[in-house]
Formats: structure tokens, C-alpha cells, sequence
């Protein structure tokens, strides 16, 4: 009965992440970073270079991920939806309360989550790797009339890094070419599609099979650049998603699946995607010096384009996160993401790394008016 609860998260947050889904991440929501306000990009390292700034390329000390993985789960942390989760766990959906539950999961927050994994070189130079991502969320005002929205994506990265150096002044740049093959939900997929299914905890996966989705090959190129002063301070700027529009095919989650597993995709067209790029500026302080107690401070204003051109808020620009690490081991963080407030921790023990995170974010033109809570939780093996 307890693996009950994981019926609607397992499969909104796995099965439709790798078996494809409109656009709701396509950039991996690591423990790390979500703990610190999502401000992460412009100043990236190690893995996260791959898909935050490639400048970090150049980087004098090369590292390998042998895996970095990162799960999370769009759900509030409130006590009394705990208690619902718990419940549920132990008697499952289909009676009034499980019901009900699932109703206030949709309508107040939006319920799904999603998955990230990948691989890759970076350090001395260059930057090699793969990663795939996929996020999905069911959400809408009533339960009967809540979409369930995707997007599943997989990248393939190869880019270069240039240190300059003028005296104590570091200049680090760098660029990658990213091919990478997307596949989204072709409008929004009736969650009464799937609800009859939760409820009597049936197969989920016969509905899925049939829903459609839009599925194509693209090319992007990624830039980015970083001002070191001293190891301390770190000024960043990266461009990313500087991508012609992308064609691609209509189908369904099945024949996605069928294409995967024989290598032979459908190539026909039917249908354009166009990309707005994506810059994120920001700054970030590292009292590198101390080793008993050691603090970050970050700053980061990103994506301008989008926030102008809707109309937004200021506050949708705005990231920002503390790490204060102990020993160079654990690490407790704070940040503020869009005017939400987020928090989280984590151990590094050598070549393993965990973190976990509780944030909220911001979906709406104002703080305030459409907050989506959620946890997350990450592992990596570095060498």
C-alpha cells in the first residue's frame, strides 16, 4: 500500500520524463543551485558548466562526473499536505480523502516533478559531456480541467575554454556546440485522461502511450565569459540557446519510444519551434582563504529578454543564494529565487557529493501570484 503515493510521481515525474513531453525545464534544477535561489549559470563549475556557463571550460583543474544525477518533485512541504502523503501512502486514492488530495495537489501547486542525469569532462580546457533532462507538471484551476504539461530533453555537449591572464586579473572564455534531441507534449494532456487510472491505481502507462507529442533534432551553440579577481570574486555573463528555429514531427509517446529503440526516427516534418536566447548575468564571492568556515555569496539577473517582453515583474530577474560550507564538508544554503524564498544542505565526501533542497519559484508575471513549491535532491560521483 505505501507505494501507492509514488503512483502519480513516479510516472508524471519518470515515465514522462524519459518518454516525452511543452516546454517546463530544460535545464537540470540540481540541489545545489535550487537550495541557493537558482542562481547558478553565470558563475558555474565542474558539471554545471555543461548547462550553465561554458567559460568554466577554461578552468586550470579538470574534473570528471562518472554521474551526476538530480530528482525532484513539485509538492508543498506544508504539514498538512505531509500528512496527506502520508495517508494516502497507507490507503491510497481511491476513497474521499485521496481524492481530495490529489485535487488540492493540482489546483493549489501543481503536482509532477522530474529528473535529470548525465556525464561528462570539464577542466583544462574543454568541455565534454551528456546529459538528458526531463520536468513534468499537472496543474490548473479545477482537477478535471488541469493539463499535464512536459518536456524531455537530450543534449550532447563539446566546447572549448580560454584562460587570458593579466596579472592578477583572470579572463576566462568559452563556447560549445550542443546538439540535442527534444521531445514535447503537443498542447497540454488532459490530466482526466490520466485521473481514472490514479484513482483505481491502474496502468498509467496505456494511457500514456497514446498522448501526442512533437519530437525533433537541434543545434545550439552555447557562449559565456568570466572575470576572476584574485580566487574570490567571479563576474559572469553566459549566453545560451543561440539556436535557429527547431522543425520536428508529431507522433505519440509510444511511436517516441519505438524510434528510440530501433534507431530509426521520422524524419517528416510538421512542425517549428523558434528560441529566444537566454542571458544570465551575476557575481559571486568565495572567501576561498578559510577553511574552517568558508562562505559564498552569489548574485544573478537572468533571463532579461523574456521578463521584458512579457511584461514582468523586476523581482523575475532576480537570484540570489549563501552557502556557508563547514570544513569544506557540509554545507548549509539559502537563496532567493524570483522573491521565493528556498533553502538546503549538503555533504561532499571526496568524489561524492549529495545535496538536497526545499525552494519555491515564481511562474507568474508578479511575486506572489503563481508560487510552484518543490523539493529536490542530487548525487554525484566526481573524480
Amino acid at each position: 500500500m505505501k507505494r501507492r503515493i509514488f503512483a502519480v510521481l513516479t510516472v508524471l515525474c519518470f515515465a514522462l520524463a524519459l518518454a516525452g513531453a511543452q516546454s517546463v525545464s530544460s535545464t537540470p534544477k540540481d540541489a545545489k543551485s535550487m537550495g541557493m535561489g537558482g542562481s547558478f549559470i553565470s558563475t558555474s563549475s565542474g558539471f554545471s558548466a555543461l548547462y550553465g556557463n561554458p567559460a568554466a571550460f577554461a578552468a586550470d583543474k579538470g574534473e570528471f562526473s562518472m554521474l551526476d544525477l538530480s530528482v525532484w518533485t513539485y509538492f508543498k512541504p506544508t504539514s498538512e499536505n505531509i500528512q496527506l502523503a502520508g495517508y494516502i501512502a497507507d490507503n491510497g486514492f481511491n476513497n474521499s480523502t485521496g481524492k481530495s488530495a490529489i485535487s488540492k495537489f493540482v489546483t493549489e501547486n501543481g503536482l509532477g516533478g522530474g529528473m535529470s542525469a548525465g556525464l561528462g569532462w570539464v577542466g583544462k580546457g574543454i568541455g565534454l559531456g551528456a546529459y538528458i533532462v526531463g520536468d513534468t507538471v499537472a496543474y490548473g484551476s479545477t482537477v478535471t480541467g488541469a493539463t499535464v504539461q512536459a518536456e524531455t530533453v537530450m543534449n550532447a555537449v563539446l566546447g572549448l575554454g580560454i584562460p587570458i591572464k593579466l596579472g592578477g586579473i583572470r579572463i576566462n572564455v568559452g563556447g560549445d556546440i550542443r546538439p540535442f534531441y527534444k521531445v514535447i507534449s503537443a498542447g497540454g494532456w488532459p490530466f482526466s485522461d490520466f485521473l481514472p487510472v490514479i484513482i483505481s491505481n491502474g496502468d498509467l502507462g496505456s494511457v500514456l502511450m497514446g498522448e501526442p507529442v512533437y519530437s525533433g533534432f537541434g543545434l545550439s551553440v552555447d557562449l559565456g565569459a568570466q572575470l576572476w579577481l584574485g580566487n574570490d570574486l567571479n563576474f559572469g555573463v553566459a549566453v545560451r540557446d543561440l539556436t535557429p528555429s527547431v522543425s520536428s514531427t508529431q507522433g505519440t509517446v509510444q511511436s517516441v519510444l519505438d524510434q528510440m529503440q530501433s534507431g530509426n526516427f521520422d524524419l517528416s516534418l510538421s512542425g517549428s519551434s523558434s528560441y529566444t536566447p537566454n542571458i544570465t548575468a551575476g557575481v559571486s564571492w568565495t572567501a576561498t582563504k578559510l577553511t574552517l568556515l568558508t562562505p559564498t555569496v552569489c548574485f544573478e539577473i537572468q533571463d532579461p529578454i523574456t521578463v521584458i517582453e512579457n511584461g514582468e515583474s523586476a523581482w523575475n530577474l532576480i537570484h540570489a543564494g549563501a552557502e556557508l560550507k563547514v570544513f569544506k564538508v557540509f554545507a548549509v544554503r539559502a537563496g532567493l529565487n524570483k522573491g521565493w524564498l528556498s533553502a538546503g544542505a549538503g555533504i561532499n565526501l571526496v568524489v561524492l557529493e549529495i545535496n538536497a533542497a526545499a525552494f519555491t519559484e515564481e511562474l507568474g508575471s508578479n511575486p506572489g501570484s503563481q508560487g510552484r513549491s518543490g523539493l529536490a535532491l542530487s548525487a554525484a560521483i566526481h573524480l
